[in-house]
């Protein structure tokens, strides 16, 4: 266990999340092929493994698909069937957990407020990393170097955590002021962790940050400035990197190219002159060879040229819903969740859909799935789904 665990959080870890026997924790059978009704609406499915849907992003090994429900379990399932090989026991820390699973090294890492590690092949608990209860080092998204894993807070710091120990390696201070301040979406890129910070007061403005990996050693510190006192002007999702620069959206609906060495403005796509003052636009993005594709909370997928920011392509997705999660890529094809429940596959040099699941009331993907050379893993309101590809 980590030497600096508050009692609470050590209660958690040997108490909370222990690894219930298969008998123990009512596993059900996985279900095969499907009939195009129900819960196999779509033909893509593979198998389907019933459960109370899920609260996070899934993960995918050489063997094994991982999952987490609405009771903060952990599932271990075989990817090629869905039958269970281990699942830790339930329990609720309280707070909603970061959004997806990290997979490093032998383990696989849940961000649940505090940072719990899992043996990928048992399922035994084999550190837990926490700040206290004003840290959050689990609140939000993870990234490695497979080394260290990086993660934000609830409390203005980033951190980075010893990969194989789970302790302390760096912690560094992002607020530039005493308001309420978030730190989220880590991602790092030969040496360089970037992360955006929000102040959760006020109008809700904020930036991004880069970091030294090893020594956690600000870099620069970028302000989104907003245009209007109003106006939300956060950093937004994970960054992107190509080349020499650093690609994030701003909460106001920009988009910035900074220079890596310096964080300096190489390019900058406007704010959208429809927006009123006080609205902002929300716009994950993914970096797939030269072309930066964008989501958005106004319902269209975009494409920029990398390197300049000039439009290559639109998308509208006013049919199927915004799309606001971040974004997988495999072989060149980008795999994303829609805000009508529905995953699809976007082919990025042409800026064109190439399929989306069916639309049903019974079939719905709540988070962006996982990806193997073959399949798609991901969880929906009725459990757990591997799709092919």
């Amino acid at each position: 266990m980590h030497a600096d665990l508050n009692p609470g959080s050590m209660a958690r870890a040997t108490v909370g999340l222990g690894v219930l026997t298969l008998a123990a924790c009512n596993v059900v059978a996985p279900i095969y092929g499907g009939d195009g009704k129900g819960t196999f609406a779509d033909p893509r499915i593979l198998w389907f493994y019933p459960q109370a849907g899920a609260i996070i992003a899934s993960e995918v090994d050489d063997s094994s698909a991982f999952f987490v429900n609405r009771g903060h379990q952990v599932f271990a399932v075989s990817k090629a069937t869905g039958a269970v090989r281990w699942v830790t026991t339930p329990y609720n820390s309280g707070y909603y957990p970061g959004t997806a699973l990290l997979l490093v090294g032998q383990l696989v890492v849940f961000p649940d407020y505090e940072l719990y590690a899992f043996d990928r092949r048992t399922g035994a608990l084999r550190w837990v990393y926490s700040d206290g209860p004003t840290g959050g080092p689990g609140y939000t998204n993870l990234a490695s170097d497979s080394t260290r894993i990086f993660g934000g807070s609830v409390n203005g710091y980033a951190y980075a955590v010893d990969a194989v120990t789970g302790t302390l390696v760096w912690k560094t201070k992002i607020a530039t002021d005493t308001t309420y301040t978030r730190v989220s979406s880590p991602a790092v890129n030969s040496g360089l962790v970037v992360v955006t910070y929000r102040r959760v007061e006020g109008a809700l403005t904020g930036g991004v940050a880069a970091l030294d990996a090893m020594t956690g050693a600000l870099i620069w510190r970028r302000e989104f400035v907003p245009a209007a006192a109003i106006q939300p002007s956060a950093g937004y999702g994970r960054a992107g990197f190509w080349g020499t620069l650093v690609i994030i959206a701003s909460e106001d609906g920009r988009v910035f190219a900074l220079d890596r060495s310096s964080g300096s403005d190489v390019w900058v796509i406007p704010r959208p002159a429809t927006l009123r003052p006080y609205e902002g636009e929300w716009r994950p993005l993914v970096i797939v060879g030269d072309v930066v594709v964008l989501g958005s909370n106004l319902a269209s997928l975009t494409g920029l040229n990398a390197a300049t920011g000039a439009e290559r392509w639109k998308i509208s997705l006013t049919t199927t819903g915004s799309q606001l999660d971040p974004m997988r890529v495999a072989g060149g094809t980008v795999y994303l969740q829609l805000g009508s429940g529905q995953l699809a596959a976007l082919d990025p040099v042409a800026g064109r859909l190439l399929w989306t699941t069916n639309r049903s009331n019974s079939l719905l993907f709540w988070t962006y799935p996982a990806v193997d050379s073959t399949t798609l893993f991901t969880a929906g309101e009725l459990g757990f789904y591997a799709l092919r590809r």
